[in-house]
Order: C-alpha cells, then structure tokens, then sequence
C-alpha cells in the first residue's frame, strides 16, 4: 500500500526574536529570529526575548512654553537634586516637583549647553567666555583664564576638563586644578592644565568623553575632516615646569557629530557620527582602540546622508543606550545583547533623555516633562488624556519558492505585564495582504486563570491557556491561511512579552 504523501512537506517554523530589529537586509533575507520591525518593544536588563516598552505619564500639568531640548540630572548632594530642562530658546528651567511645572532659574544661555555636576555646582558649558552656575538658589558664573569660551565640559580626575570655540583655541583642552572648578592658572603652580590636540589642523573641539583607562578621548571636527585623539591623565601633568600630557593620535575619518553624541560604556567609548552609532573598544593589552562594528544592523538607516543627530544616552537602571534623532522614531540600543529595537511617542520629536533614582524621564517639542512607568499601561502623552500603549512586532518574511505555503497551525507565547490586548495577523507580501486571525484580551490586572474560567471551546479564541501573576499564556490558532509568502505581525495595546511562536507549514506545489 502506498503511504499517503498529504503531510511529508509539513515544516515546522520556530520565530524567537532574540536578534533585534535588522534594517540592512530585506525582511526575506533575514535570520529567523530578527525582525523588521519591533516598535515600542525592548529587551529588560538580561532578557533574551523582548517586551513591550513602559507607557509614559506626562509629569508636567503645565507645558514650557518652547520645545524642551536638553535634560540633566543635577544632584546637588545627598539629600538633594533637581531635574534640569533647557529649552529652544536658550532658558534653563528646574521640574519643581511640588508644583509639577518648569520653573525658570533665570538663568539664560548662549546655545544648548553641556553641563556636568562638580563640586556640589552645576556648570555649564555654553559657547561664552565664562561657565554658567547654579547651586540650587543661585545663578552664578565661572570664568576660564578670561577669553576661553567652551561648548564642551566633563570631569576626568577630579578636573574639570572644556573645550575652547574661540578662533585661537580651536584645539585646546584645558583642565582644572584638582578638585578646584575655579583654578585654571595654567602653571605648575596654579595646578591647571591645557594641551593642543591635532594642533592648528582646521578643525575643533567637538566631543569630550573620559573611558575606562583614566584617559580623555577628544573627538575632533573640521570641515572634510572628523579625527579621534587620546590624552591619558594619569601621572603628574608638570615635570620641571613642562607639561607632561600630550595627545596621542587614535584614527581619521571617524567622529562624532556633537559632544552630545558620546558616551562611555563598560569599557567601550560610544559615538554617533555620520556613518551611525560605532564604538571604540580596547584590546586586550588595553593599549590600542579599535573600532567596532556595533551599528551593522541599523547604520543604514542611522548612517544616511541629511541625518541630524541630537543625542546619545546611556540609561543605566535600565541598561539602554537611546539614539535621538530629527526623526519621531528613538533607536534603543541594548549592550547586554548587541540588539536594537525603537520606541515611538505619539509623534512626537523628543530631544533628549535622563534618569533619576525616580525613573527615566524624557522631553521634546511638546514642552512637557514625561516618565515611563512599567506599572502603567495606557500613554499619557498630555496630562489626564490616555492612549493606547501601542506595540508592532513583525517576524522575518519567509518565502516558500516556487510553491505556495499553508500554514497550518500556530502557538504563540506571550507573558502579561499589564493588562492589554494581542492581536495576531498572517501576512503575505507578494500579494500587500494581510489576515488578521486572533485577537485576545487580558482582563483587569491579571489574565483570567485557564482552570477557573468559563470558556465555549467550540471558540478558536477558548484554544488560548491563559496565565496570571507574569506566567505565560499560549495562543493556539488552528485557522488555516495558504500564500506564497508568510510572515507574522503582532500588534499590541497593554504591556506583555513576546516568548515566540511555533508554525506548522506545509509546502504545497513547486
């Protein structure tokens, strides 16, 4: 007797997105576990499958008048710290968490400033020839030797270190007497330092960022030219009244775009620029940097020409790196796996991002202050309005050739976080159709348990095993649906994880 044939093709399809969102391959040509799209999905500190981002409360009850631009968290001491704004229009403002409003601190500066908490005083670097301060009451200024004017500012050693943007000083890197934000003589006696980097080649001063190994990396910008240069600050700066540091030329035609667009991780240095987000990381003798390919998977996108970069933060509580663009789509970057995903804010341009031991707060051109808060599951974009926390999930597109592909069956897995909704589409893009073929609600705060609820199992949707208190649920659809190409999309509202999802597909033709 011959065996019948019916089911010899069935192929079994495994879709775990553990590999990010990848944008330099057609959705067909990626690995099974990447996907094209993973909107307002993350992966948490040590997860291997990602979740939906946080929803967001608005903080403010009143709006800043102009787009908020840059944040900083200034802690004054222990007991003490203010989340600072600065808006468009160059005013520096505190949240008053009393009030839940901006209040001015009467503070104006010349162009969006770097700042950096020192000595108990936030300094800030802002183009003119003195550093603003701010103790919390007071506003203040610092001058620098009198005519170095710095857009830049950081601390390494105990000093503070600034740039210069005056037409002489181009290449100037000057350091602070030790645990003094106001000795800048620059002798042996008076304990400050300053150096030329790359000296009189055109180009400026753009980015200052220490790394792990005590040294300073300097980025470097000029008209047709972007360069990297070290200086390393450890040992005594003076020997017999002459500098000892000195900088030490790293690589060319890599840099970043701004000294917003910097930032030390573990042991990398990394930095947005004109080809997108790259790093430079140590080898194992910790004596040379090297760059690192860490952007593959989105440097088309972020390496485009015309692109406009604002920032690059690393939140540590929750172990991201934001990428802010001129664009409503934030890049979030997770080292602990080397994956992206990207988060969307009602369509709003957001400039900049901070944490706090409160949480990770953000802020852009709407001029309101807003939070994500994991306990949340509905946006709060402005105060008291919700809106549904959306999440789009899009697997690898498999092409099944020459035939065409029935899908059989499919098991999906997910864990609830918060109450919220899946729903679950087959797509086939050869034809631009797509057939949504589940849909399921959590109820309330938890999931409704599978053993206790009343469920009609002559209904595709009583095939899904409901779990509660974060355990896994299973969507089991046995709704067939024929094409030559598939691949699934899962839209959600709420807050859930996504564990994976099994296919069964039978090849049919060819």
């Amino acid at each position: 007797m011959r065996k019948s044939s019916k089911h010899q093709n069935l192929t079994p399809l495994t879709l775990d997105i553990t590999g990010g969102i990848n944008l330099q391959s057609s959705p067909v040509a990626l690995a099974d576990n990447e996907a094209p799209v993973l909107q307002n999905w993350m992966y948490e500190k040590g997860a291997k499958t990602p979740s939906t981002r946080p929803a967001v409360t608005c903080e403010t009850t009143t709006a800043c008048t102009d787009e908020i631009v840059y944040l900083f968290h200034y802690t004054k001491n222990a007991s003490t710290s203010y989340l600072m704004g600065v808006s468009d229009q160059n005013d520096v403002y505190y949240f008053n968490t009393a009030t839940s409003v901006w209040t001015d601190t009467t503070i104006d500066v010349n162009q969006k400033p770097t700042m950096i908490t020192f000595n108990g005083k936030l300094l800030m670097a802002d183009g003119s020839t003195t550093l603003k301060t701010w103790d919390g009451t007071t506003p203040g200024t610092q001058s620098i030797n009198g005519t170095i004017a710095p857009s830049m500012i950081a601390e390494i050693g105990n000093r503070v270190v600034v740039n210069d943007t005056s037409a002489t000083g181009l290449d100037l890197v000057c350091f602070s007497k030790v645990e003094d934000e106001t000795g800048w003589t620059f002798t042996e006696a008076g304990g400050a330092v300053s150096l030329r980097v790359g000296y009189k080649d055109g180009s400026s001063v753009v980015g200052l960022v220490k790394n792990f190994k005590s040294e300073l990396i300097v980025f470097k910008q000029g008209d047709r030219s972007e360069t990297i240069h070290r200086v390393n600050v450890s040992g005594a700066p003076y020997a017999s009244s002459e500098v000892q540091w000195y900088a030490e030329f790293v690589m060319a035609g890599q840099g970043c775009s701004n000294g917003f667009c910097t930032e030390s991780v573990d042991t990398a240095v990394l930095f947005l620029g004109r080809y997108g987000l790259s790093a430079l990381v140590a080898d194992e003798m910790y004596s040379e940097l090297n760059m690192s390919a860490i952007g593959d998977a989105v440097n088309t996108l972020l390496g485009a020409s015309g692109n406009t970069n604002y920032e690059l933060r690393f939140l540590a509580s929750t172990g991201q790196i934001w990428i802010i663009r001129d664009d409503t789509t934030v890049y979030i970057y997770h080292p602990h796996n080397g994956k992206y995903t990207t988060y969307f804010f009602n369509n709003n341009q957001i400039y900049s991002v901070t944490e706090t031991s409160d949480g990770v707060y953000f802020a852009g051109d709407t001029g309101h202050l807003y939070k994500l808060d994991a306990s949340a599951y509905r946006d709060e974009f402005s105060p008291s309005t919700y809106t549904d926390l959306t999440g789009v999930l899009k697997t690898k597109d498999f092409d099944f050739g020459p035939g065409r592909g029935l899908v059989k069956y499919l098991e999906a897995i997910f864990k609830p976080v918060t109450q919220g909704t899946n729903t679950i589409s087959y797509l086939d893009n050869s034809k631009n159709r797509q057939t949504t073929i589940d849909t399921h609600t959590e109820a309330g705060g938890d999931l409704d348990d599978f053993m206790t609820a009343s469920m009609d199992f002559m209904d595709s949707a009583d095939y899904d095993f409901m779990g509660t208190d974060g355990l896994p649920w299973a969507q089991e659809i046995k709704k067939k649906w024929k094409g030559k190409r598939f691949q699934l999309q899962i839209n959600t509202t709420g807050r859930c994880s996504f564990e994976g999802a099994t296919a069964h597909v039978a090849i049919l033709g060819g």
